[in-house]
């Protein structure tokens, strides 16, 4: 019922993105294509807000799709028919549409319309013409395409809420938002701290999409509201982007050996700990390692026990190479009695 439910959606974004100005059975235009794509995707109001830049001689600014055509040549859905032309009233092939979709599905702009079907991405969907590349595209179709790219979340990697979300620099990243019963017609305001780091990829029906564009730590938020009402909640979700080729998994600490480690990869301990008692794990002071995640997970007990412990789970990003002791000591959140509290020392070496 779910998907079924979706499908419905999805068929209804598409059917009222799309200008009355052209018909379902009518070859679309490069511009058109863009069009329909943005839409789709909830990007075309951010598009309209790009700055206009001589890049195309044949986009004046007055031009009706200029903001599209720019903002897609940002986001490498496009380069353009050459150094300089788009050719936006030229009607769209079938495999320069889909080389449109693949190249925002793939986050890769070295797809073309010469090696699109080469793309292992191709086989996710399905389209009776698509092996007639250079046929010109309608709107029919355009719409049987599109419809089918909601397969782009589950490439994304999934955010969470109240948790450091470790991405690279080039991946994507998706918020799902769960529905709210009996609210129909939700109304998003997406904020991000730092628009250099994190962009707003678009949404499909049921979650966000972003895209990592920089490393360093962010903060993205979500307000959720009915239309013409209160606010209803908001959600924060807080990111942290590693260079690209970096963080590729978690590296577990040992305190019997030398640990040898990448710079700007991840390390992770996972140490007991009862936070009700006011106690919890501490980083002394370190140049070459920085604390960017702290997460205490309490056991589950019975109703009615209290100061039940957990763990804690402490992240860590390898920042400059070298040797170096990473030490954990366990106190509480005041002035600590005990001179020797317990403690766990790691022996680091950071390697380029």
């Amino acid at each position: 019922m779910k998907k079924l439910l979706t499908a419905i959606l999805i068929i209804l974004i598409i059917s009222s993105v799309v200008p009355a100005s052209y018909a379902s059975d009518e070859e679309l235009t490069r511009a058109e294509a863009l069009h329909v794509i943005l839409e789709f995707f909830g990007l075309f109001d951010y598009a309209q807000e790009t700055e206009y830049k001589d890049m195309f001689t044949d986009v004046p600014e007055d031009y009706w799709a200029a903001g599209a055509i720019l903002y897609a040549y940002d986001m490498g859905i496009t380069v353009g028919t050459s150094a300089n032309k788009f050719e936006p009233d030229l009607n769209i092939t079938v495999a320069e549409y889909i080389t449109f979709i693949m190249r925002y599905a793939a986050l890769d702009t070295e797809i073309t319309p010469e090696n699109v079907f080469e793309n292992y991405m191709i086989n996710y969907i399905t389209y009776e013409d698509i092996n007639e590349e250079s046929k010109t595209i309608s709107l029919y179709a355009a719409r049987n395409i599109i419809g089918q790219y909601d397969w782009i979340i589950h490439s994304a990697l999934e955010v969470r809420e109240h948790y450091t979300n470790i991405i690279q620099v080039g991946e994507r990243a998706s918020i799902s938002l769960d529905e709210i019963e009996g609210l129909t017609g939700y109304e998003y305001e997406v904020d991000i701290s730092d628009k250099s780091l994190l962009r707003y990829d678009g949404r499909l029906p049921d979650c966000h999409l972003f895209r990592a564009l920089g490393s360093g730590k962010i903060t993205v938020s979500i307000t959720i509201a009915a239309p013409g009402e209160e606010l209803l909640e908001e959600r924060i979700y807080d990111f942290y982007i590693l260079e690209e080729g970096k963080g590729e998994g978690v590296f577990g600490l040992d305190e019997s050996e030398v640990n040898k480690i990448p710079i700007g990869c991840i390390a992770s301990v996972e140490l007991e700990s009862n936070q009700t008692t006011g106690y919890s794990w501490e980083m002394l002071p370190n140049d070459n390692i920085e604390l960017i995640q702290e997460r205490y997970i309490s056991y589950i007990v019975e109703e009615g026990i209290d100061g039940s412990g957990g763990v804690e789970i402490l992240t860590f990003l390898m920042k400059t190479p070298g040797e170096t002791e990473l030490v954990l000591k366990y106190v509480p959140g005041w002035e600590p009695e005990d001179e020797n509290p317990p403690e766990y020392i790691y022996n680091i070496i950071i390697t380029e």
